[in-house]
């Protein structure tokens, strides 16, 4: 009776591992980026063979209107180069560039907007980030648990010859 439950609770352990091991597709940075495709607030820049997100604050035009000609647009990067000269009532505020001295005029409207679609695409990281955590986290108690297995594996052989052993041996014994 105890091989039969000792048999079971290991090929119990065997399939709940090869359940868990079914899915076993790694989340790499291409898989990732191709669920999380940047808006068109964002755009794809390449450097040294990686890829990573320039996030576009807001376009500056040349006028208070957004049929003017833009003359550039404010990284989320770059927001600290810039500052607000003044703001007008219809929603448009001047900024300058403090590197250069160059301004222009942005949408407050469209600056709220961008700062939103930021922050969605900024939690939608931290959520990657906490699930990529959470796989590794149970790769490693798989492995753990592999080892486990292999342990039992071990000890189940190990018990089953010395039954073996005593089995044989009381058969002899019942000859004499």
């Amino acid at each position: 009776m105890k091989k039969i439950m000792l048999v079971l609770g290991m090929s119990f352990i065997v399939f709940g591992q090869s359940v868990a091991m079914s899915s076993d597709k790694t989340h790499t940075k291409e898989n990732v980026d191709a669920k999380i495709k940047p808006t068109t607030t964002h755009s794809r820049h390449h450097k040294n063979g990686k890829s990573s997100y320039i996030h576009k604050l807001v376009d500056i035009y040349a006028g208070d209107d957004s049929s003017t000609d833009k003359v550039g647009m404010i990284k989320f990067k770059e927001r600290d180069n810039y500052s607000i000269f003044y703001c007008k009532e219809n929603g448009w505020c001047e900024v300058v560039n403090k590197k250069d001295g160059n301004t222009g005029w942005v949408s407050i409207k469209e600056l709220k907007k961008s700062h939103e679609q930021y922050a969605k695409v900024m939690q939608k990281k931290m959520e990657l980030n906490r699930l990529t955590q959470y796989i590794q986290l149970q790769d490693k108690k798989i492995a753990e648990l592999q080892t486990v297995i292999m342990q039992m594996q071990k000890e189940t052989a190990r018990v089953l010859q010395n039954q073996q052993t005593q089995i044989n041996q009381l058969q002899q014994s019942n000859y004499y």
